[in-house]
């Protein structure tokens, strides 16, 4: 039977060495998009990695545009390489230095909470002055 001898806790295993992100071509302000739309584009990106990550666990940058163009109906993929330029700048992406894995951020995550409310608090908004109207 074997002996474990000494466990290793989660805070103590290696992390990525940090550095930032080359700046992508054309640099959005994620802060200025409208708020449907950034969940839009979040929620599609939580779905196509989930989905590609089941089978093999190594997702690419060229992959996730694959994916992303096919799962979003279609949009150009030089459009959806634009928005993930900018998502690894910004850090909602994370890539690895080996193979260029991406996985999702808990800014993603943050994001889509943030969102949720904000949208909320519109249809709260709008509610409220449908009912004064009346």
């Amino acid at each position: 039977m074997a002996v474990i001898k000494r466990q290793t806790k989660l805070s103590q295993l290696p992390t990525r060495c940090l550095h930032t992100p080359l700046k992508p071509n054309y640099l959005l302000n994620w802060e200025k998009h409208r708020p449907k739309f950034k969940k839009f584009i979040l929620l599609h990106l939580i779905q196509v990695l989930d989905t590609c990550k089941s089978p093999s666990p190594e997702i690419t940058a060229e992959k996730l545009i694959e994916e992303l163009s096919a799962n979003m109906g279609g949009v150009i993929k030089i459009q959806i390489q634009l928005y993930i330029e900018n998502l690894i700048y910004h850090g909602y992406l994370a890539e690895s230095y080996l193979g260029g894995t991406i996985t999702c951020t808990d800014k993603v995550y943050n994001e889509l909470r943030t969102i949720d409310r904000i949208i909320a608090e519109k249809n709260l908004k709008k509610h409220d002055q449908l009912g004064v109207q009346e």
